[in-house]
């Protein structure tokens, strides 16, 4: 906990100066500090990795949300270009449009009314789970810019 604290403190007197940028980078220095000594389980140590500290960078590092988003449009784009590929006869080209297309507005949530292309279990799956992700990642991504933005 010695270098939590340190780290914190270092932070502080960086946003008493007017050095925010650098100030973030001691916090998530201090976050990740305090990852290593609060989890004594391996699992939670993981998902608060993978989650926290991989994907959002802690809310300091708005660059990795941001490829956290396209890395999950991109997943799933594959999976909906697999699903065209398999079921339609739609050329390669095609299918990866489709399943870019229907990667993009599941993520953003927009919606595309009836979906008639998607016969089957697994292709509803992709769009309903993506959809969710799409729900919590971008206000996450938002947060992150936004104070990035609001800090110059």
């Amino acid at each position: 906990m010695r270098a939590a604290e340190v780290n914190a403190r270092v932070r502080s007197l960086l946003k008493a100066h007017g050095y925010f940028w650098e100030a973030d980078e001691y916090q998530y220095l201090e976050m990740v500090c305090r990852r290593h000594v609060l989890h004594q389980n391996k699992v939670g140590e993981f998902f608060e990795w993978f989650f926290k500290d991989l994907m959002f960078g802690y809310g300091l590092k708005w660059k990795r949300p941001f490829i956290s988003v396209l890395v999950i449009i991109l997943i799933w784009a594959l999976g909906f270009t697999l699903h065209f590929r398999l079921n339609t006869p739609y050329d390669l080209v095609t299918c990866i449009g489709y399943g870019l297309y229907y990667s993009v507005i599941s993520f953003t949530t927009l919606g595309f009314g009836n979906a008639p292309d998607l016969v089957g279990a697994w292709p509803k799956l992709l769009l309903s789970s993506e959809a969710l992700l799409g729900t919590v990642l971008m206000p996450l991504f938002l947060l992150a810019y936004a104070r990035k933005i609001l800090q110059d």
